[in-house]
């Protein structure tokens, strides 16, 4: 049997265009994640309940970045995380909570319950993209594809996603 691959199937993580599940129950904040993902260069794909999230996240093209939201309708955002931990060991999904809770038991309870990250609403759109940047670096860590990325050069020219609006302006 023949497998091919296509070019994007070939490119590290952090080279392709990388879908993002965004969960909020909120319109105007999801309408907000939805243009800030595109304008940053990744793929958004949106739910607004739990139930709908973890339908995404069960099927084999889901998403690997996971931008949650606690507190939401049908499953929250904890018990998300407890069932991807537990229930998808083996495919790694990263998770950045961005939450109104802005307490440090509650940043706990998030982490304990399997969150990467944790971001208190309101939020500044740059702390997230970095946010997000770093969870693209660890994905990409995880699946090998480092060493491939950033080259071993002096001075290296890395991939737009590893830099800054302003930084890409000079390279």
């Amino acid at each position: 049997e023949i497998y091919t691959l296509s070019l994007h199937d070939a490119l590290p993580i952090c080279l392709k265009k990388m879908r993002i599940l965004a969960v909020e129950r909120n319109p105007v904040f999801r309408a907000m994640l939805k243009t800030m993902l595109t304008k940053w260069g990744y793929e958004p794909v949106e739910a607004r309940s739990g139930i709908e999230a973890w339908d995404i996240l069960e099927r084999e093209d889901a998403p690997k970045l996971l931008i949650l939201e606690w507190m939401l309708p049908g499953m929250d955002g904890l018990e998300i995380c407890r069932r991807l931990r537990k229930d998808r060991p083996s495919s790694y999904t990263y998770v950045l909570m961005l939450t109104a809770r802005t307490s440090s038991q509650e940043l706990l309870e998030a982490m304990e319950a399997g969150c990467d990250d944790y971001l208190t609403k309101p939020f500044n759109a740059h702390e997230l993209r970095v946010r997000v940047v770093a969870g693209v670096r660890l994905l990409s860590a995880i699946a090998g594809e480092i060493p491939r990325v950033l080259p071993a050069s002096p001075t290296p020219s890395y991939p737009s996603c590893f830099l800054s609006h302003s930084d890409r302006k000079s390279t």
